[in-house]
C-alpha cells in the first residue's frame, strides 16, 4: 500500500467515525438537553471572546490579529445576533413559565389528562424557564465584565467551596445551589 492509498484509507475511516460518532449522539437530543446543549456552546464562545479581550487589554495583538478576517467578521456578526436576541430569550423564558403554569393543569381535565405526551410535557415551560434565563444571565454577565467573564466562573466556584465548607465545619446545609449530593 503506498502512501496516497494509505491517506486515502485513513480518510475514509475518519470521516466514517465522526459520522457515525454523531449520528449517534444526534439520536440522544431531545427537548431537556437542546437548552443545556445551546448554553454550553454560548458559555464556550463567550468565554473565548473574553480571552481574546483580555489579549488585547494585555497588549498581545499578534494573537487576535493573526486570526483571518472572516472569523472575526463572523465573530462580531455572533456577538451583535446574541445582543439582540438573548434579551428575547430571557423574555420567552419568563413566558413560558408563566403559561407552564396553567397549562399543567390541563392534565386535570379527564380526556387531555390520559395522554403521556400531554402530561410529560405540560411542564416542560418551568423546565425550560431554567435554562433560558441561564442563558440571558449568562450573556448579561459577559457583557457587564467582558473580558473579566473567566473570573465570574471563579467566583461561582469559589462559593461552591465556601458552601462545603461552611456544611462541614458547622454541619449547616445552606443548598444554595440546590446540591443534593
Amino acid at each position: 500500500m503506498n502512501e496516497e492509498e494509505l491517506i486515502k484509507n485513513i480518510s475514509s475511516g475518519v470521516q466514517q467515525g465522526m459520522k457515525s460518532y454523531f449520528t449517534e449522539h444526534l439520536k440522544k437530543l431531545n427537548l431537556f438537553i437542546l437548552p443545556q446543549i445551546i448554553w454550553l456552546l454560548e458559555l464556550y464562545f463567550l468565554m473565548l471572546n473574553a480571552l481574546l479581550k483580555a489579549y488585547d487589554n494585555f497588549n498581545f495583538p499578534e494573537i487576535t490579529t493573526s486570526l483571518p478576517t472572516l472569523i472575526v467578521e463572523y465573530n462580531k456578526m455572533i456577538l451583535k445576533l446574541m445582543d439582540e436576541w438573548i434579551p428575547f430569550v430571557g423574555i420567552l423564558g419568563v413566558g413560558l413559565l408563566l403559561s407552564s403554569f396553567f397549562i399543567c393543569h390541563i392534565c386535570v381535565i379527564s380526556k387531555i389528562g390520559q395522554y403521556n405526551i400531554i402530561r410529560r410535557y405540560s411542564s416542560y415551560g418551568m423546565f425550560i424557564f431554567g435554562w433560558f434565563i441561564l442563558i440571558f444571565l449568562t450573556h448579561f454577565i459577559y457583557n457587564w465584565l467582558q473580558s473579566l467573564f473567566p473570573l465570574a466562573f471563579v467566583f461561582l466556584i469559589v462559593i461552591v467551596y465556601l458552601e462545603a465548607f461552611i456544611n462541614k465545619i458547622f454541619n449547616i446545609k445552606l443548598n444554595i445551589f440546590l446540591n443534593e449530593g
